[in-house]
């Protein structure tokens, strides 16, 4: 996915919880990648930030743990979870990066690693309105997707 973006003109801060998987990226595209040590620091550093994180303890910890999203969350900041979760996680995720008074989409994928690099992604998105219109309208979700859908307003449909 952040390959993708790059290959379309993107720069990227990034944050990985295995820190040398990150500089190794970076190392890949030197002038296109910054990486930071926290996701805090991330969402610091970014008006809109995506997860994309294995499962829900996965998730979780990046959002919660300390120097996690919720530290730097605030207004202006949007934070967009396309991690492999539940329905139960997605909420949780959501109602604490809506209470810190940033905007929050749930985009869990469907597909593998092969659809990932080749950019054929199927975002389900569900949360934030205006962020997903924001989301399409810039193209970052088609340069990583051959498609997405807006499910509503409800957290956790997407995961659904």
């Amino acid at each position: 996915m952040a390959a993708n973006l790059i290959k379309k003109g993107h720069s990227l801060i990034v944050y990985n919880r295995t820190k040398s998987v990150a500089e190794e990226f970076q190392a890949s595209y030197p002038d296109s990648v910054t990486v930071k040590d926290t996701p805090g620091e991330v969402v610091s550093a970014s008006s809109v930030t995506y997860g994309m994180l294995s499962d829900p303890a996965a998730a979780e910890s990046v959002v919660f743990s300390p120097g996690g999203v919720l530290e730097s969350v605030a207004a202006g900041k949007s934070y967009i979870d396309c991690s492999t979760v539940d329905e139960a996680c997605s909420k949780k995720i959501g109602e604490a990066v809506t209470a810190a008074g940033g905007r929050f989409l749930e985009a869990p994928v469907s597909g593998s690693k092969k659809p990932a690099a080749d950019g054929q992604l199927i975002f389900l998105c569900a949360g934030d309105q205006s962020l997903y219109d924001e989301v399409l309208e810039s193209q970052l979700v088609p340069v990583m997707g051959k498609m997405s859908k807006y499910v509503g307003t409800t957290v956790g449909q997407g995961a659904r």
